[in-house]
């Protein structure tokens, strides 16, 4: 994975969006899952990496620029269909 990239994990099968994936550092540094979280829909984890091992944060709701790119995902994957 390539530094400052954003990736989209897009679901094989049905083409439904699944996940946005911010890098930073080499490493995914926030992860936007579509799923419902405990009813926040769409929410956010932050990704650390404690003595170097990946550890995934608490689900939280998403920041204004984190709505922002999930737009954005939004329409670029409607109009990929």
């Amino acid at each position: 994975m390539s530094e400052n990239r954003i990736y989209v994990t897009v679901n094989k099968e049905t083409r439904a969006l699944h996940s946005i994936s911010i890098m930073g550092e080499g490493k995914v540094r926030r992860q936007i899952d579509y799923r419902d979280h405990k009813g926040m829909g769409p929410h956010v984890h932050d990704w650390t990496y404690p003595g170097g091992k990946p550890r995934r944060g608490d689900a939280r709701e998403l920041k204004d620029d984190e709505h922002r790119l999930f737009d954005k995902v939004n329409t670029l994957g409607e109009e990929l269909e």
